[in-house]
């Protein structure tokens, strides 16, 4: 088998599987800088009352707890002009 014919081939492949990476990761690389998350719970956009977030803690440790399912709340200030999506 002749192995110069398939070198082209190769490199023609790998230069797709670079494009496609590129195509898929590309939208995230301009989203928005999560803040750091303190706990289950993070309000840096001031949305939440004291007593909800303390509430909304201890559902999300139970759940966290009975299902192994991990849940974050974040809300920030503003979007900076990105799209909710």
């Amino acid at each position: 088998m002749n192995t110069d014919r398939l070198q082209p081939e190769r490199t023609l492949r790998g230069i797709l599987a670079v494009l496609v990476l590129l195509l898929v990761f590309a939208p995230g690389l301009a989203a928005l800088d999560v803040p750091q998350l303190k706990g289950r719970v993070n309000d840096y956009g001031n949305m939440i009352s004291a007593t909800t977030e303390s509430r909304l803690d201890v559902v999300l440790r139970q759940l966290e707890e009975s299902d192994s399912t991990q849940v974050v709340v974040l809300t920030v200030p503003d979007l900076k002009n990105e799209a909710l999506e």
